[in-house]
């Protein structure tokens, strides 16, 4: 995975240089469950439009 560099700096001041691989699995597990989520509900509904 490609950081840009004043990313990576800010993640480094915010975060803590040993510390950001774990933040960065973290929020992306978080953000792809939630997309999976989403996902899910839309094609609940599309499911529930057929049936109509």
């Amino acid at each position: 995975v490609k950081i840009n560099t004043q990313l990576y700096q800010q993640l480094k001041t915010q975060i803590g240089k040993g510390k950001i691989s774990e933040f960065v699995e973290k929020t992306l597990t978080e953000k792809l469950e939630q997309k999976e989520q989403e996902l899910e509900l839309a094609y609940k509904e599309i499911a529930q439009d057929k049936k109509r």
